[in-house]
């Protein structure tokens, strides 16, 4: 069971990045696009964390790039990037908590 959540931990930073790496974007706009989600949350709740992520990112991108489509563009993969974070979270929680489920149900049967 910790093997599964270490293996999820790893893989949630892992996979992520590759994407975010291959697609030309540097954390530093992850970093924003965090800084962007949390002043979002206490502007609005809870709309206002993915609206501020999304509008950070999209800002920061553009200051860089200075093309409108380019920053919508790295704004959707570094979207993709979080979405594949919290998927990988989800099924290695989900998987956790089966196998304890299934080791609970072994050992009471054997009681």
């Amino acid at each position: 069971m910790a093997l599964v959540l270490i293996l999820g931990t790893v893989l949630k930073y892992v996979i992520p990045a590759r994407g975010m790496n291959k697609a030309g974007i540097p954390q530093s706009t992850l970093v924003w696009g965090a800084v962007g989600g949390v002043v979002g949350w206490f502007i609005g709740l809870p709309l206002g964390l993915v609206l501020g992520m999304v509008a950070a990112i999209f800002g920061v991108e553009y200051l860089r790039s200075r093309d409108t489509a380019r920053a919508w563009k790295a704004t959707v993969q570094a979207l993709k990037a979080f979405g594949w974070t919290i998927a990988i979270e989800l099924i290695a929680a989900l998987t956790s908590a089966t196998l304890w489920g299934v080791g609970v149900a072994l050992v009471a049967a054997g009681n």
